[in-house]
């Protein structure tokens, strides 16, 4: 049996524009997500869409610096 360590929680406060936020919100009811639930589910969605197609953008340039798994840079 594994045993997981609970993750740290951190406080993140954000400001939007009414448009944005409108939008956000509709998104959120469309799911029946609270708007700090659909925030939490999304921002990882994009953040993991981002990093591979960072590296295949920085791969395709030759780029040395590109993201690893972590998030972190590395050199190749």
């Amino acid at each position: 049996m594994t045993i997981k360590a609970p993750r740290k929680k951190t406080s993140v406060s954000m400001q939007f524009r009414d448009d944005d936020l409108t939008t956000i919100d509709r998104g959120a009811e469309l799911l029946g997500l609270s708007r700090t639930e659909f925030m939490r589910r999304a921002a990882p969605h994009e953040a993991q869409t981002a990093i591979p197609e960072r590296n295949r953008f920085s791969t395709l340039l030759g780029h040395r610096n590109a993201v690893g798994p972590s998030g972190e840079g590395f050199q190749r």
